[in-house]
């Protein structure tokens, strides 16, 4: 079978790190820069080829005639991210030719180079695989300021003309070692990729891949009212309890950690640590002195809140249809799928969440569908 190792390089105003890959991608200020691919068509992978979208070439015809075949074997490190971000360009630059909208391509051509090295117990990023590895190809060092540089907003400032985005003619020299640095990561991913398929993963383990695969490209529903909701609570509460912090203690920052230790410590309650502290043992470590209580409490309750998920759904969500928002949340929550809205008892399980003073603010509302990475979590 014929198989075309691919990575790209992409620009969007999203921090994928706090939204999520399909909030990213369908961002409107997603964009494809660089393609590199190398095929093998029975006899070795041929030299690596770039094309620079950024400066106007296109998604090269093989790569295009590969989406559709189903007989060419995609191959990419974290291939969700190749596969989520082509599916949203053919999408926008080629509506209704290779996907129905709202479509994905499907998982069952691609294969993931970073699920292959988590089957063996390897690192999962592609510069820690192809070290581990000792691999005569390694991942260019250089990578980390050049996506800096061309794959993220910059900040306006008076020298570059108060622009908030670099362009390949604002640094052509570093726009070519960014292309020079795309074919270096299909290199060492071809070098990698050679080495694991000697210990190919079980068919039954690429369907569980695959099935969650679309079970993220499909979604499931969430009552986005009710998110939004519990997040405003949330806030409400939180500055409540600062404000509150603040007139028990009378610290600078009673949010600050070494300063709330300190403060304790002075008053005979010494903890090692308050971030991450079990509540049983905050809430003993306070029972002999009852009136510095609140204050451990408060820290404790503002620290190790269950609704910062809330938060992460809140930013993340993306509406195929219509308008709202989009989450990252547990397959289990599939038990909303089949529902007009979120049903009562899952409601009020997340109210659970909230302290009673601020549970009437949540109102039920309609529920809408969004994608799911439920890798993420």
């Amino acid at each position: 079978m014929k198989e075309i190792l691919v990575d790209i390089e992409t620009y969007s105003e999203v921090d994928i790190g706090k939204c999520g890959l399909y909030r990213y991608a369908t961002d409107p200020s997603f964009e494809i820069l660089l393609i590199a691919w190398a095929t093998d068509e029975g006899d070795g992978f041929g030299e690596t080829r770039c094309a620079d979208l950024a400066s106007g070439e296109v998604i090269p015809d093989e790569l295009l005639e590969a989406f559709q075949s189903g007989s060419v074997r995609l191959i990419a490190h974290n291939a969700a991210f190749e596969r989520v971000c082509f599916s949203v360009h053919l999408n926008r630059h080629y509506p209704g030719q290779y996907l129905k909208p709202g479509d994905f391509l499907s998982p069952d051509s691609w294969i993931c180079t970073m699920v292959m090295a988590a089957s063996l117990t390897l690192p999962l990023a592609l510069k820690d695989v192809g070290t581990v590895l000792k691999t005569s190809q390694q991942k260019d060092k250089e990578g980390e300021r050049l996506i800096k540089l061309f794959s993220v907003p910059c900040k306006p400032t008076k020298s570059n003309g108060m622009r908030t985005r670099n362009l390949p003619e604002h640094y052509p020299a570093d726009w070519a070692k960014f292309k020079y640095y795309c074919i270096q990561d299909v290199n060492t991913e071809v070098d990698i990729y050679k080495r694991l398929k000697k210990f190919p993963m079980t068919e039954l383990e690429w369907q569980h891949y695959r099935t969650n695969e679309r079970i993220n490209d499909r979604g499931v529903r969430i009552d986005t009212e009710l998110v939004q909701e519990a997040i405003t609570c949330d806030l409400m509460l939180s500055d409540a309890m600062s404000k509150k912090a603040y007139e028990l203690t009378g610290l600078e920052n009673p949010n600050s950690v070494s300063q709330l230790k300190t403060w304790l410590e002075e008053r005979g309650i010494p903890m090692d640590t308050l971030g991450r502290y079990p509540e049983s043992a905050v809430r003993s470590a306070v029972s002999d002195i009852p009136f510095r209580a609140p204050c451990a409490d408060m820290k404790y309750s503002n620290t190790s809140r269950p609704s910062r998920k809330l938060d992460l759904i809140g930013s993340s969500i993306v509406l195929p249809v219509v308008s709202a928002i989009k989450p990252r949340i547990p397959a289990s929550c599939l038990i909303c799928l089949s529902e007009p809205r979120a049903p009562e008892s899952a409601i009020m399980k997340m109210l659970l969440y909230l302290s009673s003073p601020v549970r009437s603010a949540v109102v039920s509302s309609s529920s809408v569908s969004f994608q799911v990475s439920t890798t993420s979590l």
